[in-house]
């Protein structure tokens, strides 16, 4: 999934030797990962990696998420080489620590509307461990949502984030936003690592993490007798992640707003998050979702495709074909195109074309 190319503005010679020495140690970042994962996997099978980093002033001793099997292969997002964002500093073999800085693209920052989210994330991971890493979808995303501070994502607003992964666009929302409920998988490790990166931005407070997944139908079903909220008398058991009875009448009350980043890559988790669309969309609430199309050459068409984001809109299509056969008058979900050269860059990323902004409705 990475290409492993510089990005960013044109780089200065120091840019340069930066990104040529991060661009060399890549292939070492990998191998280093694989080869620990299969020396825990010849002690152990499946276990967590935890080693302190080399000692400085802010040392951290987090641990790394990632479960990593045997021979597994790795991928590793573009935007953790963006030398741009600085140099990250490394804690074990894979978790790092990156600094996106933002401001005003248009102001420069001047009028105070500017700022840093401090991320700790994988350096690579297992395909279905992606949610630890940071995608450029995310950046896209936040620009977005800082572009519209004082409107969708304004100082009353109560948003839904779906795969918050390590929670950089839950974070951008927590400090414009009323409240930010960050759902992803419970079983991965990804709600630790976001609740975590909520702390260490000083947002938890703003920002409830909760477990979801796509696959259980009943898992965006907004009423207060939801199988995932729970009673008061139950709440004291509850873990930190698990859904409560006051979330889901929070939600139904004053959620208007849903957002999704990266969450495109995988069949069988489109598919499942197609079907939710209906309850995500219900009481006139709207997504935006930001994807990369991830663009393959078909040796059979001979063509250039994006399968998992074209799998996207036929499944929905299916979807709406389906609703109209089962009930003529139930409302189609429609989706639009939000141009990304009309959302200000605030963080500093490469944009490429294959990166796209779409906003999802249904009519009550």
């Amino acid at each position: 999934m990475s290409t492993f190319e510089e990005q960013g503005p044109t780089p200065s010679t120091n840019q340069r030797k930066r990104a040529q020495n991060t661009e060399d140690d890549v292939a070492e970042v990998l191998d280093g990962c694989q080869h620990a994962a299969k020396r825990r996997a010849l002690e152990d099978g499946l276990s967590l990696s935890e080693e302190e980093e080399d000692h400085e002033p802010d040392t951290d001793h987090s641990t790394t998420f990632a479960l990593v099997e045997d021979d597994e292969e790795l991928v590793l997002s573009e935007v953790h080489i963006n030398t741009a964002n600085g140099p990250a500093r490394t804690n074990g073999c894979a978790l790092r620590r990156t600094t996106f800085s933002y401001s005003d693209p248009l102001m420069g920052g001047t009028d105070g509307d500017a700022g840093d989210v401090h991320i700790r994330h994988e350096m690579a991971t297992p395909l279905r461990s992606v949610g630890l890493q940071v995608w450029s979808g995310a950046l896209l995303l936040a620009d977005f949502v800082l572009t519209n501070r004082h409107g969708i994502f304004g100082s009353d607003a109560t948003v839904l984030e779906l795969g918050c992964g390590a929670g950089l666009v839950a974070i951008v929302c927590a400090r414009l936003c009323r409240r930010v409920y960050a759902t992803d998988l419970a079983d991965l490790g990804v709600l630790e690592l976001c609740r975590q990166n909520a702390v260490d931005n000083g947002v938890d407070v703003n920002v409830q993490v909760r477990g979801i997944d796509f696959r259980d139908s009943t898992c965006l079903s907004f009423h207060a007798n939801n199988k995932h909220g729970s009673t008061l008398s139950e709440e004291e058991h509850l873990s930190c992640f698990e859904w409560k009875a006051d979330d889901w009448a929070d939600i139904m009350a004053n959620c208007k707003t849903v957002v999704a980043a990266d969450i495109i890559y995988d069949d069988s988790v489109t598919f499942a998050f197609v079907q939710r669309l209906p309850a995500v969309l219900a009481r006139n609430r709207t997504l935006y979702l930001a994807l990369e199309k991830r663009v393959l050459f078909s040796l059979d068409d001979r063509d250039v495709a994006a399968p998992a984001r074209d799998y996207l809109f036929k499944t929905l299509d299916a979807l709406n074909a389906d609703r109209t056969e089962q009930d003529p008058v139930l409302p189609a979900i429609s989706a639009s195109r939000i141009e990304v050269k009309d959302v200000p860059q605030w963080f500093s990323y490469q944009r490429t074309k294959e990166l796209e902004l779409w906003k999802f409705t249904m009519p009550d």
